[in-house]
């Protein structure tokens, strides 16, 4: 992962609450992501390893996506037995929350009021 592309500096040349920011951020959540995946799922493959060593036959359940995961033990199309998932969460985003007043000030700018 490119650590420079998400600098502070880079960040501030985006400006505050911009269209840059958020896309941005919304690159350095997937990238966060991407960077994750591999360590996660090869711990979550070492669980289902586990897992099935204790009897259960966990098999990968769909397609394995970056943050997302499903196994299920499934015999038959109707008979599932245990499942197993995750879901990963990356959250990113720069100077988008603000303070009452600020907002209020905001709304006072853009209604003209």
């Amino acid at each position: 992962m490119d650590y420079d592309k998400y600098s502070k500096a880079a960040f501030e040349a985006c400006g505050l609450n911009s269209e840059a920011a958020r896309r941005l951020s919304d690159q350095l959540q997937e990238d966060v992501n991407a960077e994750l995946h591999p360590v996660i799922l090869a711990a979550f493959q070492k669980i289902v390893t586990a897992l099935n060593a204790r009897g259960h036959s966990l098999h990968p359940y769909g397609e394995l996506q970056v943050g997302d995961a499903s196994f299920w033990d499934q015999t038959t199309h109707r008979d599932c037995k245990l499942r197993l998932a995750y879901d990963v969460t990356i959250s990113a985003g720069y100077a988008h929350t603000v303070t009452p007043e600020q907002a209020d000030e905001q709304l006072r700018k853009d209604t003209g009021r």
